[in-house]
Parts: C-alpha cells; structure tokens; sequence
C-alpha cells in the first residue's frame, strides 16, 4: 500500500512476479472474521486471480446479504452483467 500524493488515498498493488506489479480493481474494508480489527478485500483481473471464478470483478461490496449478521461480499463483473455473492459461514 502506498500514499504518494498525501491525499489520504490508498492503493493495492499485486506483485506479478516479474518485477513489476499491478493495481487492485477494487478494495473495501471490513471485519469479516469478526476479531474486531478490520480485513481488506480486493480484486484484480490479472493472471492468476480468478481462484473464486470471478471475470474480470470490478466493484466490491460487503454487507449482511443474508440477515444472518455477518458481513459477506458482492462482486460486481466488468465483462458481464453478474454478481457473485460470497456468503460469509464464519
């Protein structure tokens, strides 16, 4: 993560094992293991980052989808219409 500009923004970048590195899609921050401190969720639509199936994810969400409490996530795909729902079991 690095702030450059002192702007207060924040960026996620994925080594890509070749010396160079690529910029996450999307970033959001949220307590999903629920251990009070926060965790970041990020996407990228690289090589090697569709372990969930995702197509290109471009828009992350977290938020009790299922009224259960517990945060999940929404990914959004920038190559489709769907949205993938990672429902939290934790």
């Amino acid at each position: 993560m690095a702030n450059a500009d002192g702007g207060g923004d924040v960026s996620v970048l994925f080594n890509k094992g070749n010396g160079t590195f690529s910029a996450a899609m999307a970033l959001a921050l949220a307590d999903l293991d629920a251990d009070s401190k926060m965790d970041i969720v990020v996407s990228s639509a690289g090589p090697g980052n569709q372990q969930m199936g995702f197509d290109r994810p471009n828009a992350i969400a977290v938020g009790a989808l299922n009224a259960d409490g517990k945060p999940d996530i929404a990914v959004t795909h920038s190559a489709s219409d769907d949205v993938s729902v990672l429902l939290n079991s934790r």
